[in-house]
């Protein structure tokens, strides 16, 4: 008897992309840090009573401030959309009936932990924890697999499947 295959390759692409998208935000935020830096920095003052000349550092100002407004309204954006998107994420995540499926799925996507830090959080106040890591990393990674299938199901049986499609 044949089992039914679920596009798990779809749901795991749909998610690595939202956690890419997740660490592009977080890089944008970096940059706007920086230009807003540049922006408040202390210029060292000239003493001359030479006339100085203004257009070229006020050119330059008016430009750092105007790629500043278009970063955070990039940003807005972006976070807007990735909000949206992890409503929807967390609507399929909700007919999940394994609470550590879902675990694993939020930290690792949402939260963007690493597999180590997945099956730390998800096991780490086990007593045996330190003495057994690596065989709780591969219940993680089982664990990761099942949610991946049970989530391919659930979008299957949806009326809206394009959840995981979209962009």
């Amino acid at each position: 008897m044949d089992e039914k295959q679920y596009d798990v390759a779809a749901v795991k692409k749909r998610l690595n992309r939202y956690r890419e998208k997740e660490r592009d935000i977080d890089t944008q935020i970096e940059r706007l840090g920086r230009l807003e830096t540049r922006l408040t920095g202390i210029r060292s003052p000239v003493i001359s009573d030479m006339p100085k000349s203004h257009g070229a550092v006020d050119d330059r100002l008016v430009n750092l401030i105007a790629e500043k407004d278009e970063l955070e309204s990039k940003i807005r954006l972006d976070i807007k959309s990735q909000t949206s998107t992890w409503r929807e994420i967390e609507d399929v995540l909700d007919t999940l009936t394994k609470s550590d499926e879902k675990a694993v799925i939020r930290v690792r996507y949402h939260d963007r932990e690493s597999w180590s830090a997945v099956s730390k959080i998800l096991f780490g106040k086990r007593k045996d924890f330190s003495e057994k890591e690596e065989s709780y990393l591969r219940r993680v990674h089982k664990l990761h697999g099942a949610a991946l299938v049970n989530l391919a199901r659930a979008i299957e049986e949806r009326t809206d499947r394009d959840v995981f499609s979209s962009d």
